[in-house]
This record gives structure tokens, sequence and C-alpha cells, in this order.
């Protein structure tokens, strides 16, 4: 009852902005002897996302895993797989309530939660956090090949791995930049033909612009490097 009451005090510092539950992905728990591995597949958010997963407990059975965003804002959208596993846990039905903070906006938004029962004896119970994981930024549903016909620029594919293709449309004769979301130039090149090809594997996994100018027009783009 101490935990409920608690917990009712605590929302209101909790949830507060605009939480899009859209891109609150699954929850889900694996028991694991004494352990458990808490997962929080496709999620949809902020493309420079970096989290640091925090744990605080309100009762013997209940707790809270925070999601906290310490990386870049970097203005676009893109999927993720996070992962936390407690371990040492003694025997009970324990209720975690997920949280992740926003870092454009600073809000912080309630998820959901996830219910899960460890039944193996622990002569030593110590719960303790022992790991994270976070995937690289994905997408899903996207075509690989977009549709040129309206001979606007279009990059592909995106997320890109050892090449990203670039197909200018009518804006020849132009210069195109790479940058990272420091504002650093990594790649610069003419595109003389309808249809560029850009070298990307020596990049390093994250969020690139891409800036295209020709025609007295100028376009950029976000892309992911996998």
């Amino acid at each position: 009852m101490k935990a409920l009451i608690y917990l009712l005090a605590l929302i209101p510092h909790l949830i507060f902005g605009q939480c899009d539950p859209a891109g609150n992905g699954t929850l889900s728990g694996e028991v694991q002897n004494n352990s458990v591995i808490l997962r929080n597949d496709t999620i949809y958010r902020n493309c420079g996302a970096l989290y640091n997963t925090e744990f605080s407990w309100l009762s013997n059975d209940s707790l809270i895993w925070m999601q906290t965003d310490i990386g870049d804002a970097a203005f676009c959208q893109c999927h993720f797989d996070l992962s936390a596993t407690l371990d040492s846990l003694g025997p009970g039905n324990y209720t975690v309530l997920v949280y992740y903070t926003n870092r454009i906006n600073s809000d912080t938004c309630y998820i959901g939660n996830v219910t899960f029962s460890v039944t193996n004896p622990e002569n030593f119970a110590a719960p303790e956090f022992i790991n994270q994981w976070q995937s690289a930024c994905f997408t899903t549903g996207i075509e690989d090949t977009p549709d040129f016909s309206a001979g606007i620029p279009e990059i592909f594919p995106n997320p890109a791995g050892d090449m990203l293709f670039l197909n200018s449309g009518l804006y020849y004769g132009g210069k195109i930049w790479v940058y990272d979301m420091n504002g650093r130039v990594i790649y610069e090149t003419s595109h003389r033909s309808s249809l560029s090809e850009i070298a990307t594997g020596h990049l390093m996994p994250g969020v690139y612009l891409l800036k295209i100018i020709g025609n007295n027009n100028v376009s950029v783009y976000r892309f992911i490097k996998k």
C-alpha cells in the first residue's frame, strides 16, 4: 500500500509533455533462473538517441526502468531495440514500470509495464543491474528503390550499408557534401549524371547529412549508416 501511495505521488513528476504511444514499441521479460532480461523492441524515437538505463525500486517487488536519452537531438526518427538485465532476484512476482526521456523536448514518457515471476530459490538475493544493450538504428517497411518520376533528388537505401545512391533528379552538374552531426564535412564530390554512388562503408554507424546543390537548388537529407 505504501508503494502504491509513493507511486501515485511520483507519477505527476514522471509524466508530462507530449508523448506519442505509437513509438513505445513492445515490452517483454524473459526469466532465466534468477535473472530477467527486460526488452523494449521496435521503439520509434529520435534517430540520434543513446540510452542509459537506470533502475529504482518502489518496493520489494516493483521498480522503475528509466531509459534516459543522452544522445544527440538529430530531428529524425527511426527504430531501436533496447534490453536490460536484472540479476540475483529472489522468488516473487515482479512489476516493472517503464519510462523514457525525450532528448529533443526533455519530456519524460510512460511506456507501460512488464510483469514476471521468479520461482527459483536464491540463498543470497541481491538484485543488481548487470547489462544493457541498444541496437543500431533501423527502419521498417521502407522500399530500397524509391519512385524517381517527380524529378526530386532521392537517396537509397536508407539505412545505408557500404554504398549510398543518390538520384539527383533535375539537379545536374552540381556538388554533393556529406556531414556528420557535428557539421564536419567528411565527403565532397561533384555529380555529373542523374545517379551518383557514394561510398559509405568507412563511416561509423550513426546519422549523417547529405547536401546536394545543382541548377540553383539546394536539398539536404538525413541518412543512417548501419
